[in-house]
């Protein structure tokens, strides 16, 4: 017999064998993943972030790096340009040490970007890496362009393998209405 086919038969063999006895693995812990809001409300930035373009962002833009410190632990948010709003989460139950791609979901009322677009929210795709199984992290938006400052409910969900693992909502309100 030719020594390629064997060789050829035994990788199949091998891959196999390790398929069968790593997916069960890798299903069980997909399915066994959890997560807990840790904090939210309205948060003080202490340090901004880089900024970067990002068309799908209802601001046209994005933060990466940014610090924040909560400040008001809050589900209802006043209407104001500045403003910054969110959330942060711990999540368990992931294999120790394998890039984990997840996404924060964000949900608003209907706005018009300058191009034109109406936009309802954006997603934030992300890796995380899990430490002890465990992932931690947030979000926060701040209201910063006049086509952000709307007033309604917003949502902001982290999600991993499309399903949501948690998920805060938070009221905007124009405080002028009420006056």
């Amino acid at each position: 017999m030719n020594i390629k086919i064997i060789i050829s038969v035994a990788t199949y063999f091998i891959a196999l064998v390790i398929t069968s006895i790593f997916m069960p693995t890798i299903s069980f812990a997909s399915n066994s993943i959890t997560a807990k809001i840790t904090d939210y409300g309205i948060y003080t930035i202490i340090k901004k972030g880089r900024k970067l373009a990002d068309a799908d962002s209802t601001a046209g833009y994005s933060r990466r790096g940014a610090k924040v410190e909560p400040s008001i632990r809050a589900h209802d948010i006043p209407l104001k340009k500045g403003i910054t709003f969110g959330f942060r989460w711990e999540a368990t139950g992931f294999l120790w040490g394998v890039p984990t791609k997840m996404y924060h979901r964000i949900k608003h009322p209907p706005t018009q970007k300058p191009d034109g677009r109406i936009t309802t929210g954006f997603e934030e795709p992300f890796t995380a890496m899990p430490r002890n199984g465990k992932v931690k992290g947030g979000y926060g938006y701040r209201l910063t362009e006049k086509w952000e400052l709307l007033p309604g409910k917003w949502s902001i969900e982290l999600i991993f393998d499309e399903k949501i693992l948690a998920k805060q909502t938070f009221t905007i309100i124009d405080n002028k209405i009420n006056e």
